[in-house]
């Protein structure tokens, strides 16, 4: 459930400003709730990129058909797009039993905003800035026990800020 994203942003840890859409909420309402032109939908249990598509606002109505019609009780995680992610691409930091392994980059192919691999991104290995390891530390030390493995997620913003996306533990 990528509710655990919201739990871990009101323990001070920066996601993209994110919602969950209720199976009875109209989308549009959270977009101008939020200010949104666009944002990442993403189904709150989910893996792999799977139905995770960015929607602009005027194509509301349409996705809400769409997936609605097949899925009519489902939540879904609604989050600001971050131009950042088609422009510097993703970081992953690998922990194993908290300690700090080794980083990715992963980049999108043009004109695409996911990762995974069946979108074939370019992943390059890195060595991530120390404040970057520190936030991406920071949020290991949100959790109730340390994980035998941890992959952390996110995009640096503008202002050099490492923003969680996603969490994978083990």
């Amino acid at each position: 459930h990528k509710g655990y994203l919201l739990d871990l942003h009101g323990r001070g840890i920066q996601i993209p400003t994110s919602r969950i859409l209720q199976p009875e909420q109209q989308p549009a309402s959270l977009y101008a709730e939020q200010g949104w032109s666009s944002a990442v939908i993403k189904p709150i249990y989910g893996a792999s990129g799977h139905q995770v598509e960015h929607v602009a606002q005027a194509d509301l109505d349409e996705w809400a058909v769409s997936v609605r019609q097949q899925q009519p009780a489902a939540q879904w995680l609604l989050q600001a797009f971050m131009p950042e992610i088609q422009q510097t691409g993703e970081l992953s930091l690998i922990f194993l039993n908290g300690a700090f392994s080794h980083a990715v980059a992963k980049q999108p192919q043009q004109g695409e905003f996911r990762i995974n691999s069946q979108y074939q991104g370019q992943i390059t290995r890195v060595d991530p800035p120390s404040p970057v390891r520190q936030q991406a530390n920071a949020v290991l030390a949100c959790l109730p026990t340390v994980p035998l493995y941890a992959r952390v997620d996110g995009i640096v913003n503008q202002a050099g800020e490492f923003c969680l996306i996603e969490l994978e533990l083990n």
